[in-house]
């Protein structure tokens, strides 16, 4: 498989013109185009026309999981829908290094091998960094100061990450 050419995605987005001003110089030289968003089907249209469109508002991650194919799986997720991940953390003590990293959200594990992430969610409140709870925990283990964020039921679909990602970041 390869990328397209910018004269193959100038073909596939003839007609759709509110997203086409995006194809320039720029557009084209910064954003390699993810594997799964290849023009290999006739779903390219939608495909690219739903990846430009996220593409324009991709938010900086960080992850904080355990599970090293869940932190995997969480990454994909987001980096096949335009954002980028800033750093992917399987303890507290490593989420805390990277606290200062620059990043628009935080998805969180609630039980980790060290404990449980709620002093982590605590520093990101105390910031006005928006993150979202991604956990098997119950809900109701959420303490009442912390139950403002969203939370994604283990196991997760795709929807329900990206659906709580733009919630928490308006336009991510």
């Amino acid at each position: 498989m390869r990328y397209p050419s910018g004269l193959e995605l100038r073909r596939y987005l003839k007609g759709f013109a509110e997203i086409a001003t995006v194809l320039d110089r720029n557009f084209l030289a910064r954003s390699p185009f993810p594997a799964s968003y290849r023009v290999a089907s006739g779903q390219g249209l939608r495909v690219i026309k739903m990846w430009v469109g996220r593409w324009r508002r991709g938010v900086r991650v960080l992850i904080l999981e355990d599970d090293p194919l869940i932190a995997l799986d969480l990454q994909a997720i987001l980096e096949n829908d335009g954002h980028e991940v800033v750093s992917v953390c399987d303890s507290l003590a490593e989420a805390r290094g990277h606290l200062e990293d620059g990043f628009d959200c935080a998805l969180l594990d609630i039980d980790l091998v060290d404990g449980k992430s709620f002093g982590v969610a605590t520093v990101l409140m105390e910031r006005h960094i928006p993150f979202a709870f991604v956990s098997a925990s119950h809900p109701g283990e959420v303490p009442d100061t912390l139950r403002v964020a969203s939370f994604i039921a283990k196991p997760f679909e795709e929807e329900a990450i990206l659906r709580s990602l733009e919630e928490v970041v308006p336009g991510g």
